[in-house]
């Protein structure tokens, strides 16, 4: 999936271009969803584990890795994985991996039912 930028709660993004990186996550998400709907069986699952995992050259703190992740969920949610992003219906885990070059950068985000 795409690269997610440098975001913590010490430096905001203005609301429009924040809104704009939330849109953009859902429809990354809702792609994704789309090309793996036969492998994710039968959708909303009750309980996923779901791990986001960072590839990126500057390295979230650990509050900002979950803060990053938040559009990701929001588009599992709007696309009907899971029924609600509180901890009844997920089990979420954020792993950073540092990549060398801006062109390695991505993320994954891998979801299994539990």
């Amino acid at each position: 999936c795409r690269y997610v930028p440098y975001n913590t709660s010490n430096k905001q993004f203005h609301w429009a271009k924040k809104a704009k990186w939330k849109k953009a996550w859902e429809e990354e998400v809702a792609w994704c969803i789309y090309e793996n709907r036969k492998k994710l069986g039968k959708l909303p699952y009750q309980k996923a584990h779901v791990t986001v995992v960072f590839n990126h050259t500057h390295m979230f703190d650990k509050d900002g890795s979950y803060t990053a992740a938040k559009p990701i969920i929001d588009g599992l949610v709007k696309q009907g994985v899971i029924p609600d992003d509180s901890p009844e219906y997920i089990d979420l885990h954020v792993e950073q991996r540092k990549a060398i070059k801006v062109s390695e950068q991505n993320t994954q985000i891998r979801i299994y039912d539990t």
